[in-house]
């Protein structure tokens, strides 16, 4: 019985802390707030996410039968967070997703003249991010 109150406690603080940051970000609602354990999961829920999103609306044709996504491009820098690059390309193996992979400079930024060249009308995802640690 213990045990469960702990859950039951842990749960109402779960709930409390996402109606504040519903609130703090104006969400629609408590349950669009989602909680991970870190950055690689939280980029793994991100990009499959969208991706598969993507994926299940082009299927859903005639039939229900599987035909490549209507958006199925993702553009990305050359010096991603693997997290980032291992998604990526396992959606490239698995799905048959598209990349294009953005150079950086010396100093490591992207010009934008690139990012704006490499997108396609099957774009879905552009990922690049700011700053590393």
């Amino acid at each position: 019985m213990l045990g469960h109150l702990f859950g039951t406690q842990a749960k109402k603080k779960l709930e409390w802390a996402r109606q504040i940051i519903c609130q703090s970000i104006g969400a629609t609602s408590s349950q669009d707030i989602l909680f991970t354990s870190g950055g690689t999961e939280s980029i793994n829920h991100a990009i499959k996410g969208a991706a598969l999103l993507a994926r299940s609306i082009a299927r859903k044709g005639a039939n229900n039968t599987p035909k490549k996504p209507a958006r199925n491009h993702i553009i990305t820098s050359a010096i991603e967070h693997v997290a980032v690059s291992q998604t990526i390309q396992y959606l490239e193996e698995e799905f048959g997703f598209e990349k294009t992979v953005i150079p950086v400079d010396k100093e490591g930024r992207v010009n934008i003249n690139d990012v704006v060249g490499a997108l396609q009308e099957n774009t879905l995802l552009v990922t690049i991010m700011l700053a590393n640690n």
